[in-house]
């Protein structure tokens, strides 16, 4: 596997992974095991469509490095644009699910396009890196600390997590469960950021080997 389809695999088990431990606790709670199924398609249609963009997000780092140029605002409205088409096919594969989705964008890419920086950026920089170090855990220690890398892991799940609320705020949902769309909104979105924070340490353990000066997760994105 080179270097760019490690990297993409690594991001895929991430989100999967973070999908798939949210959806778990979510379980656990009784107004969310009613409407499980269609959440649980839902969660895991976006977040297949987040793994596209960001593969796409490392994929645009990975040609830039090879053409020797540095990531720029054009790049990132390059990819903004691209998303928008991932968008769309998203929306297709959730045409049959109980809910109606009408992504706020002028929400949702503030958010987006922060993350995509963060991916586009660090990815970049990975890869420009990685021909001076032999593996990926020699590369990432050579870039990062452990606490700088849990910070950056949580940092990307946390922007997902946000714009997941976001989008989930639009989402119209059928009958008697509708009342209750802010308070599942919120609920979805506090179980992601427990995760967020759980899942951003064992991967610096798995990388690191180690839970020294694990940072607070003072997040730089925008507020909640």
């Amino acid at each position: 596997m080179n270097r760019v389809s490690l990297l993409c695999a690594l991001d895929r088990y991430m989100l999967s992974e973070f999908c798939q431990r949210s959806a778990q606790s979510l379980n656990q709670r009784k107004l969310f095991r009613l409407m499980l199924g269609p959440l649980r398609r839902f969660l895991e249609s976006n977040v297949q469509k987040e793994i596209e963009k960001d593969r796409q997000v490392i994929l645009r780092a990975a040609s830039l490095v090879q053409a020797d140029r540095f990531p720029t605002g054009q790049d990132v409205q390059y990819l903004l644009k691209l998303a928008r088409d991932i968008d769309r096919g998203f929306l297709e594969q959730t045409s049959h699910l109980p809910v109606d989705i009408a992504i706020p964008y002028q929400d949702i890419e503030p958010i987006r396009q922060q993350r995509m920086q963060i991916i586009l950026n660090e990815s970049h920089q990975l890869l420009r890196d990685w021909r001076l170090h032999h593996g990926l855990r020699r590369t990432f220690a050579a870039v990062y600390t452990a606490p700088q890398f849990a910070k950056l892991m949580f940092d990307v799940l946390h922007l997902y997590s946000l714009e997941t609320k976001e989008l989930s705020q639009s989402v119209r949902l059928p009958g008697i469960i509708a009342f209750a769309r802010d308070s599942m909104t919120q609920t979805v979105y506090m179980v992601m950021e427990s995760v967020a924070r759980q899942l951003a340490q064992e991967l610096t353990i798995r990388i690191y080997g180690s839970t020294q000066a694990m940072p607070a997760y003072a997040s730089t994105s925008p507020s909640t």
